[in-house]
């Protein structure tokens, strides 16, 4: 469903015909989608940037944007030397700074790892060429604004609108509607697990094994880099 369906259900559902409500159903929804972001993580939100970030010679810090989520895998790519080339190392804060207590005094050269401090990139070593980052992120869902604009999370139509439903009793009382905001919202969550339990089953969704193997002790993670925790993964 685009936008306009969807604000259609939802004022139908609601009974309200006042054509002024429909700027806020148009909130309600984008709200909805915005939760189910904060709840989970969705497919549809993951891309491949290669084209908006890049290193700095002699800066350390790489500016993220606002609507970055997470970021699963970093890689620095040298397109004239296919040797400089490599996924990056994630190095948890606590580790960094235990190890590179001030980058700034180390010599510079190609990263190795990395690690991410609210929407500031740190790198070390510190980039001693501007070359690309290509980056695995996870983002923030975008709002719906055009009448033919679709939900950024896809195949959840139905968890939408209950989550804009229990917005729109809890939001107008002179529904009387206040009964029915717990309905709708227990209806949200419930449509909301579902379809991401579904979502995980789509191919590349990887859980990291627990527990963490970070001192020899019994299980681990298959993919050391992947594992904040695993020492000899993160400063190998």
């Amino acid at each position: 469903m685009n936008l306009s369906t969807l604000r259609s259900e939802v004022q139908t559902a609601l009974g309200n015909t006042d054509t002024t409500i429909a700027t806020n159903i148009t909130r309600w929804l984008n709200w909805s989608v915005l939760s189910m972001a904060r709840r989970f993580d969705w497919s549809a939100l993951i891309s491949l940037n290669t084209a908006t970030y890049d290193t700095v010679v002699g800066t350390a810090t790489v500016s993220l944007a606002s609507t970055v989520k997470k970021i699963y895998d970093v890689r620095y790519v040298d397109t004239t030397d296919d040797s400089n080339c490599r996924q990056l190392i994630y190095r948890p804060t606590f580790l960094a700074d235990t190890l590179t207590p001030y980058p700034p005094g180390d010599a510079t050269g190609v990263p190795y790892y990395y690690w991410v401090v609210g929407s500031t990139m740190y790198l070390y070593p510190i980039p001693d060429a501007a070359k690309d980052l290509y980056i695995v992120m996870h983002s923030w869902p975008t709002d719906m604004s055009a009448d033919s604009s679709s939900p950024s999370i896809s195949n959840a139509d139905d968890a939408i609108v209950a989550g804009a439903m229990a917005r729109g009793f809890l939001s107008l009382p002179q529904l009387d509607g206040a009964d029915l905001v717990k309905v709708w919202d227990q209806k949200f969550s419930q449509l909301t697990l579902e379809a991401n339990l579904m979502d995980r089953k789509l191919g590349g969704w990887r859980p990291i094994m627990r527990p963490f193997n970070a001192y020899g002790s019994s299980g681990g993670s298959f993919d050391p880099t992947a594992d904040p925790f695993s020492r000899s993964g993160n400063m190998s």
